[in-house]
């Protein structure tokens, strides 16, 4: 779910909030603690860089549950989120919304290990693609 606005007197350049549910999958091993389900929140800022196309740039948080079916905790972290965004409207003459965004987690918090450094680490590398309805 996303809300975007203005920023100001200037089209080029506007701004959003992200709301969204998700669950990862992958093993469960020494290196990962298996399947995730979180929630995360996002604030961006986009500028147009032509009339259909978006650079989106922001930084985002998560929180959730991590282990999902064996050794379940809770886990909380952040990470800055770069992307790109397409709106071709005016070609398919549905208001689609056509994103690809990276992220780049980071634990900061697991209820396994608290705040300790074992804690914080890098949850990988997210590639987000997305198609929605862009009403304005």
């Amino acid at each position: 779910l996303v809300f975007l606005s203005a920023l100001g007197e200037r089209a080029d350049w506007m701004t959003s909030y992200h709301f969204g549910f998700l669950q990862t999958s992958r093993p469960f091993n020494d290196e990962y603690d298996g399947d995730e389900a979180l929630t995360e929140f996002s604030y961006m800022f986009h500028w147009r860089w032509a009339a259909r196309f978006l650079v989106n740039v922001g930084a985002y948080t998560y929180l959730g549950f991590q282990g999902l079916g064996h050794d379940m905790s809770f886990m909380f972290g952040l990470g800055p989120s770069v992307g790109m965004t397409l709106l071709p409207e005016g070609w398919t003459k549905i208001p689609l919304d056509i994103s690809a965004t990276y992220r780049f987690p980071l634990t900061l918090m697991n209820s396994r290990y608290g705040l300790s450094s074992e804690a914080i680490h890098p949850g990988g590398h997210w590639l987000e693609l997305s198609v929605g309805l862009a009403f304005m």
